[in-house]
């Protein structure tokens, strides 16, 4: 919850992503979306299709298209070996683990053929985009002015990726496999917002759409890093008999994924077999390791 929303006044309601339903399940008026990650731009997007009037708060975030030259982005990432990237090759593994997540819809729009779901198409459809939360007084919202370098930055890294698929593709030259280049257009925003009065503009919602924090308050051994996570490696605590799997970024970067937990999951197994154990323990969990 950002702490900007501590003056908000309470005749405006804040939901979180994690309460939110549908559209039907918030007061009626518009919504102030706080986050442009997937939740929030999903939810924008489901807010604005209902009818809402959709105000769109943009921090940092990762813009993708759901395929590119025919495939499913994820399979791209894989293809190139993004996603089997370990934690020990970021510069900063806790600023990994921050990471934002990918700015996609799980299914195609049965009208539009590979629609994309980003700030793009949510401006062309009505929805205000401003700057990153500020803070709230009473009713009057302020924004930072950085929106378009958050959008530069966000498609500079999506071109910088896009741009290693093409690499890859020239290195195998399957030209006649893939479908050509066609690349997301840029999004141009003529003087967003600073200070939004919620009351005069009858946004009765704020919607909370920022990420979350590891929580394991249930967690009785001391096995958590200063990021809430639990510190293991592959997998393996300092407890024993103590695993765990699927934690974000948590030795791979699929580690959070379905698909890419198994790595983990092969490791814990490997380890419960006595089959794995490249080093000792206590050089696994030095003070301060994650």
């Amino acid at each position: 919850m950002p702490a900007g929303l501590s003056g908000l006044s309470p005749r405006v309601e804040v939901v979180t992503s994690a309460a939110y339903r549908n559209p039907a399940s918030l007061p009626p008026g518009g919504v102030l979306v706080v986050g442009a990650s997937a939740s929030g731009v999903q939810i924008a997007d489901e807010l604005t299709s209902a009818g809402r009037e959709v105000v769109l708060a943009v921090g940092r975030h990762i813009r993708m298209p759901r395929r590119y030259r025919g495939m499913d982005v994820f399979w791209w990432l894989e293809a190139t070996g993004r996603l089997a990237r370990t934690i020990d090759d970021a510069p900063d593994g806790d600023a990994a683990r921050r990471e934002n997540s990918l700015q996609l819809i799980g299914r195609q729009d049965p009208q539009v053929r590979d629609r994309d779901l980003d700030l793009r198409s949510l401006h062309e459809r009505g929805v205000r985009l401003v700057g990153r939360l500020d803070g709230v007084e009473g009713t009057v919202a302020s924004f930072a002015v950085d929106l378009a370098h958050r959008v530069a930055e966000a498609d500079r890294r999506m071109h910088h990726f896009l741009d290693a698929v093409d690499e890859y593709l020239e290195r195998l030259s399957p030209a006649g496999e893939v479908f050509p280049v066609v690349r997301p257009l840029p999004l141009e925003v003529a003087d967003p917002a600073t200070r939004l009065d919620l009351a005069t503009e009858n946004i009765r919602t704020v919607l909370v759409a920022a990420g979350y924090h590891p929580h394991h308050p249930w967690l009785s051994v001391p096995v958590l890093a200063r990021d809430g996570s639990i510190r293991q490696h592959r997998g393996v605590t300092l407890v024993p008999g103590l695993y765990v799997v699927g934690q974000y970024f948590q030795q791979r970067r699929d580690s959070g994924f379905i698909n890419g937990a198994r790595h983990d999951a092969r490791s814990v197994v490997n380890h419960l077999l006595g089959r794995q154990m490249s080093r000792p323990a206590a050089a696994l969990f030095r003070v301060g390791a994650a």
